[in-house]
């Protein structure tokens, strides 16, 4: 009923996975976010920041997996 209502639209399981994707790489960005502005507080406060190398990898991780579901959609090839 809530289809035919457009108040719902049916997706694909596999663009269900690839939004999953998204989602999840969105949230690991925020927290990224959050920990990058209080690195660069430590730093600009001259304290040290041992979690900076974390945090990099965290970075990177996340850009891969935003990178992989965005491929994913293009290529209109499910994620892994």
């Amino acid at each position: 009923m809530a289809v035919a209502q457009q108040k719902l639209t049916l997706v694909p399981l596999d663009r269900r996975r690839q939004l999953a994707e998204f989602v999840t790489a969105r949230v690991a960005l925020d927290r990224i976010s959050d920990n990058l502005d209080q690195l660069i507080e430590a730093l600009n406060s001259g304290q040290p920041t041992p979690e900076l190398r974390a945090v990099l990898e965290q970075i990177t991780r996340a850009v891969q997996r935003v990178e992989t579901a965005a491929d994913s959609v293009l290529n209109r090839n499910p994620v892994e």
